[in-house]
């Protein structure tokens, strides 16, 4: 019965470690994923840095990522993807996540932003997944209406060229 607990306690420690590199609805299952599927949509990529020993991720993906609304949101108007920076130290430099967690984002043209460091509270990052949404909405509508300008010919005239 001796041998029995400690098993038991090393697998609820792996379960309860799993649960936090789970990612669930909402989230891509890599970085190249998510990148491509971002550049392909032409939706803003959101990383959310993390490590499994660290505190406020836990909590995070306790009281904001366990939502249901978040869910949903993380799926509307972006592509979003957990970095683990101890499996992926080249991004962590890249993007220069040196203090977690944190969230960036890149939009469709190629403006990289740190939205926030640290924990936040659930109706608080709703509104951040909300608000890159309809910025990477507008940069891509832009986008868009400039091709389609540049297709037709179109050409910025100064307005005192008009008069």
């Amino acid at each position: 019965m001796k041998c029995i607990r400690p098993s038991v306690f090393i697998l609820t420690f792996m379960v309860s470690g799993m649960a936090l590199a789970s990612y669930g609805p909402g989230w891509q299952v890599s970085f190249e994923d998510a990148e491509r599927q971002a550049t392909q949509q032409q939706v803003p990529l959101l990383m959310h840095f993390y490590a499994s020993w660290c505190g406020p991720c836990r909590q995070m993906d306790q009281q904001v990522f366990s939502s249901p609304v978040v869910q949903r949101a993380l799926q509307e108007g972006l592509t979003a993807v957990k970095v683990d920076i101890t499996e992926r130290p080249d991004l962590k430099d890249r993007f220069g996540a040196d203090s977690i967690p944190r969230d960036i984002v890149v939009y469709p043209d190629g403006t990289v932003e740190t939205l926030n460091i640290g924990m936040v509270p659930m109706r608080s990052y709703l509104s951040l997944l909300r608000n890159t949404a309809a910025r990477g909405r507008s940069i891509a509508m832009t986008r868009m209406e400039e091709s389609e300008a540049e297709a037709i010919g179109y050409a910025e005239v100064p307005y005192d060229a008009l008069l």
